[in-house]
């Protein structure tokens, strides 16, 4: 073959090499573009799944990596190799980064699971201490039952007390000229006798301060043993002057507080208007001198006066004031105004005398009573006064406690309704005092349960205690409840209950 020949059989073979190497050439070039940006992409891949090492794809994750790294064109290793071996101090820092980062995680994980188990112990709790707590509920929704009956209670009084204002308390009022007159009439009984003997200045006062049950053992010379055993009836007492009167003062001063203090204004004013209608007397004699109160006028003008005296105690609206000028007025033995003219205790001695005279009267025991006329005697005692105390007990709807001291022992003796108000009267041979029992109200047990409950109501430890206390109020309650329908809770009651509820 020829030079020339040759040279155009080389052309043509050119011709079809040409596009072939080209075309071989760009998809070389393709497959180098496409393999260096699937390495990168791997290698974001692998930081973000060294994040987990815990996670169960780690490990294939690697080993694809390193599968993939073996298989990856020689040229292209040696620019990673060299990549990797220009910054090895930033490559650690990366790696130390990324532990710690994941190790954080790890913690907060760890953190929030804690959190959530103990949000739902939490929960558990209150919703349990709800539930405990939900027993005391009952009881608190009695306790405002309670504060109704106080308001109602309220509410009936001021509209009795409005009612008699405006229509019957005229009926009751004495002029300053009658008052006078009245004042005249008993300073005088006074100074014919009891002024005329000495007695020494605390023994002056007709009903003397309280004196508590140490003052009781040692007035009533009584042994620990017979002490101890009086404490179950009565552990103060309060003295009153032996003036012949003591009986009527010891009895008197005690109903009279029944009426200021116990009874409703209407239980109050149906007492006051029963004297109205049987137009009780008001006689009274003095032995061996020429001075008695013997007619109609004069008693009518006492009467009045007396209940005057009462009517405006019960208007007065703070108890405990009242109670203030109920004992000063009582126990003064001499004139200190107009108010506190030492008169009420006179007055209320000539009531009560006439009072049992009426009520021995008209009873079975008439004939009984031998020495009936001392009852109207100033400074007398009657001889059968136990037949009088249980006639007086009977007709008041009260219950006496006589309690006898003698040779450092004692004994009682009951009159009447144990459920009504008491009075109780210590006697020892010629002399009566006015015996007390202090102790702690159903009111005070059920304001200072009240408050624990609602102080200690969220603390879900003490629920036990807290249903504890709302039983023991259950009987408290009950009880209230039935004095209240009864119309037997003291108005003095009623006034702790309102303060103590914090009712307006």
């Amino acid at each position: 073959m020829d030079l020339a020949a040759m040279y155009g059989y080389l052309q043509e073979l050119a011709i079809i090499i040409l596009p072939i190497t080209t075309i071989i050439t760009m998809i070389t070039l393709m497959i180098q573009i496409y393999t260096i940006f699937k390495i990168k992409s791997l290698q974001g891949q692998k930081l973000i799944k060294e994040q987990d090492l815990n996670s169960p794809n780690c490990f294939h994750v690697a080993l694809e990596i390193q599968q993939q790294d073996e298989n990856t064109p020689l040229l292209q290793k040696k620019y990673i190799n060299e990549g990797q071996q220009e910054n090895p101090i930033q490559q650690n820092q990366n790696q130390n980064q990324n532990q710690e980062k994941l190790q954080n995680n790890k913690q907060a994980q760890q953190d929030q699971q804690e959190n959530q188990k103990n949000q739902k112990n939490e929960f558990d709790n209150k919703l349990e201490g709800i539930k405990k707590q939900c027993k005391c509920f009952p009881i608190i929704e009695k306790i405002e039952d309670i504060k109704i009956l106080v308001q109602n209670y309220e509410t009936k009084y001021e509209e009795d007390l409005q009612k008699f204002e405006q229509n019957f308390e005229y009926l009751y009022v004495n002029s300053q000229e009658n008052q006078q007159k009245v004042r005249e009439i008993i300073i005088k009984l006074y100074e014919n006798t009891s002024q005329k003997r000495q007695v020494e200045g605390e023994f002056k006062y007709y009903v003397r301060q309280i004196q508590d049950k140490q003052g009781l053992r040692k007035n009533y010379n009584l042994d620990l043993q017979n002490s101890s055993l009086l404490d179950k009836h009565c552990n103060a007492f309060r003295e009153v002057r032996g003036d012949g009167n003591c009986f009527y003062t010891a009895f008197g001063y005690q109903f009279l507080q029944i009426l200021l203090f116990h009874y409703s204004f209407d239980q109050f004013l149906q007492f006051i208007e029963k004297i109205k209608q049987i137009d009780l007397s008001m006689k009274i004699f003095v032995e061996e001198i020429d001075f008695k109160i013997d007619d109609k006028e004069t008693e009518k003008l006492l009467l009045q006066d007396f209940l005057q005296r009462l009517i405006k105690l019960k208007k007065t609206k703070d108890i405990n004031q009242r109670q203030q000028n109920f004992f000063k007025q009582y126990s003064t033995y001499q004139y200190e105004s107009d108010e506190i003219d030492s008169c009420l205790y006179g007055l209320s001695t000539i009531f009560f005398r006439n009072y049992s005279d009426y009520i021995i009267e008209n009873s079975e025991i008439k004939e009984a009573i031998n020495d009936k006329q001392n009852l109207l005697l100033w400074e007398q005692e009657c001889n059968n006064n136990e037949a009088v105390i249980a006639e007086l007990a009977r007709n008041l709807n009260i219950f006496v406690e006589l309690i006898f001291f003698q040779n450092k022992e004692f004994n009682i003796r009951q009159y009447g309704n144990r459920e009504n108000q008491k009075i109780i009267l210590l006697i020892k041979p010629g002399h009566y005092n006015i015996g007390l029992q202090q102790k702690e109200t159903q009111i005070n047990q059920l304001i200072q349960k009240n408050v624990k409950i609602h102080e200690e109501l969220m603390d879900v430890d003490n629920y036990e205690q807290q249903i504890e206390e709302s039983t023991s109020l259950q009987k408290i309650i009950r009880n209230l409840q039935d004095q209240f329908l009864k119309g037997k809770l003291p108005e003095i009651e009623v006034q702790q209950l309102k303060e103590g509820l914090k009712l307006k």
